[in-house]
């Protein structure tokens, strides 16, 4: 049943959403229609059709001013408030809307040392039980060999607002390295993410999250990553300081005998002043093997430092360092050092330097440089890779 030439069921999407006073006088403005003077109803569809613009409902709303100049005969006062609500109504229909997601696509090309993770040593030493050592020299197949790269990256992120103050947040990314002769290490990562920050006291709030990670290696599904996170995040002048624990669970589909799972403990700190941006990030967690894994479960702890300077409206560099360690609570390999617990230590940076291309700064051009170096007491896992690319960074 139409009601102004609404439909009924949206006025009782209206009144539920929002039981404004305007609403209120229309149900009463019904009741006492017959004693009523008729540009007073007049103004009460007026006060309605204002509600249905603040509800972004234009269509509604001039439906509504349709009625009123159609149906009663305004003074000349309200003629001139019906016009500029008309007017309103025009430009809010006009207006472009505004794009809740944002996030950048960004592809670079260039040469990398080692795309085959080739290991850093030439050979080692078998250590059999009661015998002698036994020489390993290794082929040239296992020694790293360089290749051009092509890397693309992707996000897309938005945050939805809620009326009690808390934000919920949406993330999905995509990065992949294609090589030109080592098809079959090239890699692909993809990610969803969610998060909800809630408010508990000014400056501080606590943040769930949620994500799942799939990873391919020569077009091979390799690993699936399942986690979620519980932190205290609190403002402290410039700075954002989060404290958080999280619980990951790693499958492998290739080999179930590598899945985990993994208990994280970390903090972050996220300082910006003068065109400088410092993020310092640190986690330590215990990675329990779900089979009989060599070395048994593992001691893992992740740092990084960023330092991100905008130098010109132009002209942005970013340096970061980060290191790694890994270490085993049991043996690796009898054959390997005398069965000795294994230790890998990570330490790599990467250097960037980039700019803005047009002005309303959704392209930039960049080049980088990285290097990483794998340290280990045992040598098959002994690594290094010097990388340089360049490309294009598109942001909207």
């Amino acid at each position: 049943v139409p009601i102004a030439g609404i439909p009924l069921g949206r006025w009782l999407h209206g009144l539920g959403q929002t039981f404004s006073i305007p609403f209120l006088v229309l149900l009463l403005d019904f009741a006492v229609a017959p004693f009523r003077d008729p540009s007073t109803r007049a103004g009460a569809w007026l006060d309605l059709a204002i509600a249905h613009t603040r509800l972004g409902d234009p269509a509604s709303a001039e439906a509504i001013l349709d009625h009123v100049e159609t149906t009663f005969s305004p003074p000349p006062a309200l003629r001139e408030q019906i016009a500029q609500a008309r007017v309103g109504l025009r430009a809010q229909v006009n207006r472009p809307a505004a794009n809740p997601w944002h996030g950048d696509v960004a592809v670079l090309g260039g040469y990398t040392s080692n795309a085959n993770a080739g290991l850093a040593v030439g050979g080692f030493n078998l250590t059999p039980v009661g015998g002698n050592l036994v020489p390993i020299v290794l082929a040239d197949s296992q020694r790293p060999r360089s290749d051009a790269v092509l890397q693309s990256r992707a996000s897309l992120y938005r945050d939805f607002a809620h009326d009690s103050g808390s934000t919920t947040s949406l993330l999905a990314y995509f990065r992949g390295r294609q090589y030109a002769q080592e098809g079959d290490y090239t890699y692909y990562e993809a990610a969803l993410g969610a998060s909800h920050n809630l408010p508990i006291a000014p400056g501080r709030s606590v943040v769930l999250g949620a994500s799942l990670r799939e990873l391919t290696l020569g077009g091979r599904p390799l690993a699936l990553f399942a986690g979620s996170s519980l932190g205290l995040r609190q403002s402290l002048g410039g700075c954002m300081v989060q404290a958080n624990v999280e619980y990951e669970y790693r499958h492998y589909q290739q080999s179930a005998y590598y899945s985990a799972d993994v208990l994280w403990g970390g903090a972050g700190l996220d300082c910006q002043w003068r065109g400088n941006t410092v993020q310092l990030t640190a986690r330590a967690g215990r990675d329990s093997a779900r089979g009989d894994r060599a070395g048994g479960d593992t001691t893992r702890i992740e740092s990084s430092l960023l330092w991100r300077r905008d130098w010109t409206p132009r002209w942005t560099s970013e340096a970061l360092l980060y290191a790694v360690h890994n270490g085993d609570q049991l043996g690796y390999s009898p054959l390997l050092e005398n069965n000795a617990t294994r230790r890998i230590d990570r330490l790599g940076q990467r250097l960037s330097l980039s700019r803005t291309l047009d002005g309303s700064g959704h392209w930039r051009a960049s080049v980088e440089l990285e290097n990483s170096r794998d340290y280990s007491n045992l040598p098959i896992f002994r690594l290094n890779e010097h990388q340089i690319s360049m490309g294009l960074r598109y942001l909207f």
